[in-house]
């Protein structure tokens, strides 16, 4: 993968699919893993109350993070596809003993599924989407099973 050529210590992954995407967007995810407050963070996008909320009780799916590159190098090939390769992020920093929090990027927007392809359509990929990630999430845990070890609880909260 291109994380084993990045000679990087922190990666930023962003969607392709932002519209709003700012500069203090960007330092709400990296600076806290620069600082060593935290060796990843998640970036919330802002979709108002209540499902703001709703999101912090659910897997963190986000394609807005900076994650330190000693945890990307311990999630194993077969799992840097689709929505898995996030779900195998979270698991390897949480099973080996690192710090995760999020961040709400607010007025962050992107163009989602419905947006893309209409009513119809748009719920089938977002169907689509929610099954990879919950067949994954059993997927990502049994290969990684035997690579790390259980650790601390999921992420905390801060608003940007």
């Amino acid at each position: 993968t291109g994380v084993q050529t990045c000679a990087l210590p922190i990666l930023l992954f962003v969607d392709a699919d932002l519209k709003t995407l700012t500069v203090d967007h960007v330092r709400s995810l990296v600076e806290p893993v620069r600082s060593g407050e935290w060796d990843m963070v998640a970036g919330l996008r802002d979709y108002g109350e209540p499902r703001n909320t709703l999101q912090l009780s659910l897997p963190i799916i986000t394609g807005e993070r900076a994650v330190r590159r000693q945890f990307l190098l311990r999630v194993p090939d077969a799992l840097w596809s689709g929505y898995k390769i996030e779900t195998a992020i979270n698991d390897v920093v949480y099973r080996t003993g690192g710090r995760a929090g999020t961040v709400l990027l607010q007025g962050l927007t992107f163009d989602d599924q419905v947006a893309k392809k209409g009513v119809n359509a748009g719920a089938v990929q977002l169907a689509k989407m929610y099954a990879q990630v919950l067949n994954g999430t059993a997927e990502v845990r049994e290969s990684m099973e035997s690579q790390v070890q259980p650790s601390t609880a999921p992420p905390s909260v801060a608003a940007e």
